[in-house]
């Protein structure tokens, strides 16, 4: 988990929010930490295994607060 949030860091990243087992960051942030991590790391950062990182939200059905009122962005 330090290996991935002090890469985070480092790439300017932002955490919006942390636990024991998971981070909340920017979507849009995921590619360049996937590519940076596995350049220093040499092993892959998303996936389902142990000591990797998956979405666990559905952006398919996700809302957005747009124009004062809820909008599917989606």
């Amino acid at each position: 988990m330090n290996e991935v949030m002090c890469l985070a860091e480092d790439e300017g990243i932002a955490i919006h929010y942390t636990d024991t087992d998971s981070m909340h960051i920017d979507f849009e942030g995921v590619p360049t930490l996937e590519e940076k991590f596995y350049q220093k790391h040499n092993r892959d950062l998303i996936g389902k295994e142990l000591g990797q990182f998956h979405t666990d939200f559905d952006f398919a059905t996700s809302y957005a607060f747009i124009d004062g009122r809820y909008q599917k962005v989606g």
